[in-house]
């Protein structure tokens, strides 16, 4: 998904941070990739609706979620983790999975799934 997302869009390099959502169907192939957000250089709020919205109108099974760090750290913020909670939260209630959260920078990535954080 790193991949898909930095050929696709080049997120590593963006000088604001972006909100990504990938729904994907059962063989987790991609449906599309909705820029949900753009915020600031520290920042980026996405609202549970606006994340939802396109993966219900994409019929999508599951989904993936991504932003960028134009600083350079991958490392998720608190604010991240409360968000990647919430989301997790909504995705259990509208039966449409959250398989990863990634952050993704020009130094590399963090995947919220590869570090027992979902």
């Amino acid at each position: 998904m790193v991949e898909l997302l930095n050929r696709a869009l080049s997120l590593a390099d963006w000088d604001r941070e972006a909100f990504i959502v990938v729904p994907v169907d059962v063989k987790n192939k991609p449906l599309g990739i909705n820029v949900c957000h753009i915020g600031s250089l520290s920042e980026a709020v996405c609202h549970l609706r606006e994340i939802f919205k396109f993966a219900i109108l994409s019929n999508a099974h599951a989904i993936f979620i991504a932003h960028n760090h134009p600083s350079g750290e991958p490392a998720p913020s608190q604010h991240d983790i409360k968000l990647t909670k919430r989301v997790q939260e909504a995705a259990r209630l509208l039966d449409i999975p959250l398989i990863d959260h990634l952050i993704i920078t020009q130094n590399g990535y963090f995947s919220f799934r590869e570090n027992n954080l979902l």
